[in-house]
């Protein structure tokens, strides 16, 4: 038995789906054996309005043939609004959108989940309490890692009451209303990185708050703005070598998604890790 490998989207080479919602239903009940998953190797639009909810009997991978580093989203492969309800599935090097104001690019409900090494941009116009990732329900293990979020709408991330929500090196900006909102317990945040939130980069308390910095009084550092970045304007939201943040993270790590090195590098996980 073997990884289940199908090549995905718009510019795949020997496409075997054009989308990834044809994937899910075309892969998500085919059991690659023990020690073995499925997954779906993404090039270029990867299709919107999309359903991840198939069995996927021993876990499955989505992933860019491009690995995000924090400076090159505009070179990623997309995918747009994600519904992500079946358990054991992780997400990296993807962009996800929504443009969509009754909707989010990324709504995670189901356990040992995560959006990692990816980048979420959200242009909605919300008013509500929409956000560009909701993170929801009772399912446990599952969040973002080495997440940019671009939000427009009115929060970076909605969570439920008491629902798990685990965010650990996360850069945001640009909500209307709030970065996050804790209900109940269960929401861990660890050095992230939320700024031009409306003054309200993290609401409420959190079962766990380690090294968080922001532009507002919400935040463990403070006043911590875009000029943080190594050129915010130009989409590059790795933190600078240079600022404080490079070295306030839990063991002496990044407050943020990505470090430029010093050569102006960084080095993210290798796919198929």
């Amino acid at each position: 038995m073997a990884d289940i490998n199908k090549n995905v989207g718009s510019t795949a080479p020997a496409q075997d789906y054009a989308t990834l919602t044809l994937w899910n239903a075309g892969e998500g009940a085919v059991d690659p054996g023990t020690g073995f998953k499925s997954i779906a190797n993404c090039y270029g639009d990867c299709g919107s309005n999309t359903s991840i909810n198939g069995a996927f009997i021993r876990g499955a991978i989505v992933q860019g043939n491009v690995l995000y580093n924090g400076s090159n989203q505009s070179s990623l492969s997309t995918v747009g609004r994600v519904d992500l309800t079946t358990d054991n599935v992780i997400i990296k090097h993807m962009k996800l959108t929504n443009n969509n104001n009754f909707d989010n690019a990324i709504d995670l409900a189901a356990s040992n989940c995560y959006v990692e090494d990816s980048h979420i941009e959200d242009t909605s116009s919300s008013s509500l309490s929409y956000g560009a990732a909701q993170i929801r329900g009772t399912a446990t293990n599952k969040g973002l890692t080495r997440v940019t979020i671009s939000a427009t709408c009115a929060q970076l991330v909605r969570t439920g009451f008491d629902g798990y929500c685990n965010l650990t090196n996360v850069t945001g900006w640009g909500a209307t209303s709030r970065g996050i909102l804790s209900s109940g317990s269960n929401q861990v945040l660890i050095d992230c990185f939320f700024f031009d939130c409306n003054g309200a980069a993290y609401s409420g308390a959190f079962t766990t708050e380690l090294n968080l910095a922001s532009d507002d009084a919400t935040a463990t550092y403070t006043p911590y703005t875009s000029s943080e970045l190594v050129d915010f304007a130009g989409d590059d939201s790795r933190t600078k070598s240079t600022s404080f943040l490079a070295t306030a993270g839990v063991g002496g790590g990044v407050v943020g998604a990505f470090l430029e090195a010093s050569s102006g590098l960084t080095v993210t996980a290798l796919l198929n890790s």
